[in-house]
């Protein structure tokens, strides 16, 4: 007996196209997002212990176009620069990566159980100029960070966006208490103070410029392979494919 076709997520989505898609880059999307959603939860982060902490959309935006700020001006990148982003799923993460977006610079995601080696490949293969990093994993920059093109580092936290009581008591554990956040010798600003430092310069910043010249055609990201069977190995990412993604070899 023949079983009639079934959409679970409704017949929507089942017809779904690229050419249905309201907005053109990435930068694009999330002020639509924002329009739509506004003040509803964005984004969550939870901690193993079940501590949480939520971004609203309009929250969301704000902290990344803080951030594309931060990248352009303070830090003086230019559009299709790339920065790299070497942590786990969380807030900051997210941040990290649609700031990118907004600045019109490139990602590239570097899986956070990299060895140091595998880690100074990709940065220097992706042309890196700036990492934001997870704080757990800092003394792997530490060890190669002289061997590349990397200029600025962003450190990150999981406790990120957390009440300030509340993260200022959840990073003292982690760092005192189970010692999981390893020293880290590098010259390094913390997101929040990245953060800070976009929002002071908001008022004389034009955003919309960084990603004028930006199409559905240009690089989103270079997303690099586990590198389990061999050397990583990168695949070029439009915001929106017509065609295959490209290799940029390894």
């Amino acid at each position: 007996m023949t079983q009639p076709m079934t959409y679970p997520f409704g017949e929507q989505a089942a017809q779904f196209g690229l050419d249905v898609l309201e907005t053109g880059t990435l930068a694009e999307s999330l002020d639509r997002a924002v329009e739509l959603y506004d003040t509803k939860p964005a984004l969550t982060t939870i901690l193993p212990t079940g501590a949480e902490t939520t971004v609203t959309f309009s929250e969301m935006k704000a902290h990344a176009e803080a951030f594309a700020v931060y990248l352009r001006e303070e830090l003086g990148l230019a559009a299709g620069d790339t920065v790299a982003i070497m942590s786990p799923n969380c807030i900051g993460f997210c941040i990290a990566s649609l700031g990118i977006a907004k600045a019109g610079c490139v990602g590239t995601n570097v899986n956070p159980l990299y060895t140091p080696h595998e880690l100074e490949h990709q940065l220097n293969h992706s042309k890196a100029k700036t990492i934001v990093i997870i704080d757990l994993f800092g003394d792997k920059l530490d060890a190669v960070v002289a061997r590349t093109g990397v200029t600025h580092v962003v450190t990150l936290s999981v406790v990120d966006f957390f009440p300030t009581l509340k993260r200022t008591l959840l990073k003292f554990v982690l760092k005192r208490v189970r010692k999981v956040i390893p020293a880290m010798t590098t010259a390094a600003t913390p997101m929040a103070e990245a953060l800070a430092k976009g929002r002071a310069r908001l008022a004389s910043a034009d955003i919309p410029s960084y990603t004028r010249d930006v199409t559905p055609a240009s690089p989103a990201l270079y997303q690099y392979t586990s590198g389990t069977t061999g050397r990583t190995r990168a695949r070029f990412c439009r915001i929106r494919p017509s065609s295959p993604t490209q290799s940029r070899g390894g």
